[in-house]
């Protein structure tokens, strides 16, 4: 089968796909790339791009499995609250490269900036998400719909001069989330100059049933000074049920750190084969009706053995 003019993809008797299994789609696709691209282009050409992530989305249709792919060397800014709105059922965004040359997107001008997602089952993979570029962000990324998929993702909250306050914030719609792969939540200022105190939470949680935060075939981590006492992932206002943490990383750096997740009393779930770091106390995890499957580690104070079974 003969290559495109877009390395990685493929020709056959219809649309080019990626040569990523299992990601075989009958959607359409539509390119995007800040360096080639133009606002009036078609897009459906890899040569011949849209330039913004939006004006590409916004050309999918609802569950009929459309793709949205973006080139490699990708810079946008995200400038305002829903400066990009996931409003489409059933779509699927995808970065191409690697390292520093996956797509990026930056808050700046206002705290309020925002990724929002609001529609069902949209899925955001292999793009760098910074939440730096203005101070205090509220949260990088508010999902508001059911079954968002997550990753592959790197979100940086934080460095010596802005700190996000919170990653991703959930409402109570945000059923079946899942955050997996290869997903980073980093403070880009450590931990050779210490990590910066501004950052609450990585992932914030209301409500939702059925959540998945981890991947056995990946590694979830969350890396940086996030609240001492309340963790890098937080439950709020609204118990969620059936939640699920499973090989996650979570070194929370602030002095005197006790908590890496805290959710509410009523919040159902497990937790299992996780990996914690806290400065003080002896239990990384709060929640009442979580139950400890086994597996999971955590390291405390200096002189505690970095392999004490949760």
């Amino acid at each position: 089968m003969p290559l495109t003019a877009y390395p990685g993809l493929l020709a056959g008797q219809g649309s080019p796909y990626l040569n990523l299994s299992p990601l075989v789609t009958t959607g359409k696709m539509w390119f995007v790339s800040s360096v080639i691209g133009r606002t009036n282009n078609v897009g459906d050409d890899p040569l011949r791009p849209i330039s913004t992530l939006q004006t590409a989305y916004n050309k999918c249709r609802a569950n009929y499995g459309d793709h949205v792919i973006i080139l490699p060397g990708h810079a946008e800014n995200i400038t305002a609250a829903a400066g990009i709105n996931f409003n489409i059922a059933g779509v699927t965004v995808i970065g191409m490269g690697s390292g520093a040359s996956r797509p990026t997107f930056t808050h700046t001008t206002v705290a309020g900036a925002s990724w929002d997602i609001n529609a069902a089952s949209n899925t955001l993979a292999n793009v760098v998400i910074n939440a730096t570029g203005v101070a205090a962000v509220t949260a990088a990324m508010n999902v508001k719909a059911a079954d968002f998929t997550y990753i592959n993702n790197r979100m940086v909250l934080a460095n010596a001069t802005n700190q996000a306050v919170l990653g991703i914030l959930t409402t109570n719609a945000a059923s079946r989330m899942r955050i997996g792969g290869f997903s980073q939540f980093v403070d880009a200022s450590g931990p050779a100059a210490g990590y910066t105190v501004g950052t609450t939470n990585a992932i914030s949680i209301v409500g939702g049933d059925g959540i998945v935060i981890g991947d056995p075939m990946g590694l979830v981590q969350m890396t940086g000074a996030y609240d001492a006492s309340l963790g890098a992932i937080q439950g709020l206002t609204t118990d969620t049920t059936n939640i699920l943490f499973t090989h996650l990383y979570i070194n929370n750096a602030t002095a005197s750190s006790t908590k890496c997740i805290i959710l509410t009393a009523g919040s159902t779930g497990a937790f299992t084969n996780c990996r914690f770091g806290i400065l003080s106390g002896t239990a990384p995890v709060t929640g009442a009706a979580i139950t400890n499957l086994g597996g999971s580690y955590y390291k405390a104070a200096a002189g505690v053995a970095p392999a004490t079974l949760v």
